[in-house]
């Protein structure tokens, strides 16, 4: 019956299988996977997933690609669960039976599996994120596929097999959309566009479609394009976000997995784009943009998530894919504590004996991203360091407007930040209400704001920028000369990083008098404050702008007799911002999540109004 191949064995395997099992029953990190599985299953055997509903899709050809916020959420609160959490059902339930030895889950992968093809209609509709959430989907079901093919009939694998490359075809389909109708807003490389060409790259190599193979590699947003544009400096992603960036290279990653395994002749893993780079540089890269305990520096979208570097995926996947040849990796791995179903956590070494790896300050010039240190080298891991992050670019689509803003880690404490509130209410992060109004606010960054106001974004547009450093300082330089942030607004700003200080003089000038607000965000608060809203206040102070959504998120609100300068004491911090002028002052909190559950961060603000501005700062740590 069957009238094209299959490449049997190349998602999970007999040799997969005795290796994995071998992890399980003898390492902590295989008692860790096994624990975490089955609490997952636990979860996932009490709960019925819900079913494919579509009374809420309304196409408008008006809006290109149907992105209307309303879509996008009802899509994500209806659609993704539903597909994504079958999906993740039937792969977990295939681990605990070949892992774990539970035959009880036999039958129910079977069931499950045939259910598919019925339930889940090929050619849904016309989504932006259809082909994002289908990719996890089609990727989860051919490796059950590929695992459990025997517990099928031939006409059974048939229909599988025809169901299975009909989401390839839509994914593909999907990603001619992105194409055609510029649903990337411009930007040249994407995480969607990545995930829809491993999509393809998968399905293409287990069903022996070279063509397929081909489109994945090469089309005009593929994958050896992503290597070759979708990096800026060495080993820094285009998007906007150290968080995506690495959602980027974990899809990479897989792909050069599936390419090895299927002894395709590209290596994937060791392939160089024109400027020489291959994927270890965003590993090397990766290991100075963290805080002494691994936390990775929150530039871009992030929505509040705390993550280390050492326990994400693509981190366990490089330590399995490099091993020798990023020995920077290491030492790192004997720090990872996640029990998680990753198949490659398992595959991980760790080397009691590894050196710590050395760690430098960088200026990434094309991202437009500084990161500076106290202290350099191997020593780096075990002291107070002071790590200081700015912006200097453009941020793309996942990207805020956090241009010459600063964040600043002290050893471990999150000392000065750019703020973002945990969406907890909304049924997807990205267009959820805090992360629309106030994450991407020039309110939630440690920068100046100018009559309540955002930047703008400055459409591919650097800063400028220089770097300078001496014995026991660094110094980063930016200045918008073009007025390009505030249209017509000169900005300037010179930030010098001390081991026990930071110094700040923010410059500003303008065609007309206007207020002129210098923020800071100082760490978490330890306690849950009241939230309390003060819109009276907010509309004497922001009167051009107010009532608005995000200066709303502005609570407990305290005028501030500033006289000049503002003085405040915080945990591992004493701060003083003076400036000529700056008469008023506001303290505030802002939420840590949308839901107000949660404690919040304290906040300073010095105004100046009129045409000129310099505030001169000093934290003292």
């Amino acid at each position: 019956m069957r009238d094209y191949r299959i490449l049997e064995g190349l998602f999970f395997n007999n040799e997969d299988r005795a290796l994995l099992r071998d992890r399980i029953q003898n390492t902590p990190a295989g008692a860790g996977f096994a624990a975490a599985l089955e609490k997952t299953l636990a979860e996932e055997d009490a709960k019925e997933f819900p079913r494919l509903r579509f009374d809420w899709y309304a196409y408008n050809p008006d809006i290109v690609h149907s992105t209307s916020v309303d879509n996008y959420q009802n899509f994500n609160g209806t659609v993704a669960p539903a597909t994504t959490g079958f999906a993740r059902r039937i792969y977990h339930r295939m681990l605990a039976l070949e892992l774990l030895d539970k035959t009880e889950y036999r039958d129910a992968i079977r069931e499950d599996m045939l259910r598919l093809p019925k339930e889940y209609p090929l050619h849904l509709f016309v989504m932006c994120d259809l082909g994002l959430i289908l990719y996890g989907f089609l990727t989860n079901f051919l490796t059950v596929l590929d695992a459990e093919r025997h517990l099928f009939t031939e006409q059974e694998q048939f229909e599988l097999d025809n169901f299975a490359r009909g989401i390839a075809m839509d994914i593909i389909y999907e990603q001619e959309e992105w194409l055609r109708c510029d649903i990337g807003q411009g930007q040249h490389c994407n995480n969607h566009m990545v995930a829809h060409s491993q999509a393809a790259l998968f399905a293409g190599l287990y069903y022996h479609r070279e063509d397929w193979v081909k489109y994945a590699l090469e089309n005009p947003e593929g994958i050896l394009v992503y290597l070759e544009d979708g990096m800026t400096d060495p080993g820094i992603g285009i998007e906007g976000s150290f968080s995506y960036n690495l959602m980027s290279l974990v899809l990479l990653m897989e792909s050069a997995e599936w390419l090895r395994r299927a002894g395709h002749p590209l290596d994937l893993y060791h392939k160089k784009n024109s400027r020489g780079y291959d994927m270890k540089v965003f590993f090397e890269a990766a290991v100075n943009c963290v805080a002494p305990n691994g936390r990775v520096v929150p530039i871009g979208d992030n929505y509040a998530n705390i993550n280390y570097l050492y326990n994400m995926s693509v981190f366990f996947r490089a330590c399995a894919a490099y091993g020798e040849e990023l020995p920077c990796l290491k030492w790192l791995a004997q720090r990872s504590t996640a029990d998680t179903i990753d198949l490659f956590r398992l595959m991980m070494d760790t080397d009691p004996a590894a050196e710590k790896p050395a760690v430098k300050s960088e200026w990434y010039s094309e991202f437009g991203t500084a990161i500076l240190k106290t202290v350099e080298g191997p020593d780096f891991w075990d002291s107070d360091a002071k790590t200081l992050a700015v912006r200097t670019g453009d941020g793309y689509i996942h990207g805020n407007c956090d241009h010459m803003a600063m964040l600043l880690f002290s050893g471990d404490n999150y000392l000065i930040r750019d703020f973002e509130g945990k969406d907890t209410l909304s049924r997807h992060v990205f267009s959820g209400h805090i992360t629309r109004t106030l994450n991407r606010s020039r309110l939630a960054h440690s920068a100046v704001m100018i009559d309540g106001g955002n930047t703008v974004h400055m459409k591919g547009r650097h800063l400028t920028c220089s770097w300078e450093r001496g014995e026991g300082w660094q110094r980063i330089i930016m200045e918008d000369a073009e007025r390009h942030l505030y249209p017509g607004m000169w900005m300037k700003r010179t930030l010098t990083l001390f081991h026990d200080r930071l110094q700040d003089v923010y410059e500003v000038e303008c065609p007309d008098e206007r207020d002129i607000d210098y923020i800071v965000h100082l760490g978490d608060l330890d306690h849950k404050p009241a939230y309390e809203k003060s819109p009276e206040l907010l509309a004497k102070w922001f009167p051009a702008v107010y009532p608005s959504e995000t200066l709303d998120w502005m609570r407990d609100i305290r005028e501030l007799d500033a006289n000049g300068c503002i003085c405040a004491e915080h945990p591992g911090v004493k701060l003083a911002i003076r400036a000529a002028g700056g008469e008023k002052g506001l303290s505030f909190t802002l939420p840590e999540a949308d839901d107000l559950a949660h404690a919040g961060s304290h906040s300073y603000l010095l105004r100046v109004h009129g045409k000129t501005a310099r505030f001169e700062a000093e934290y003292l740590f």
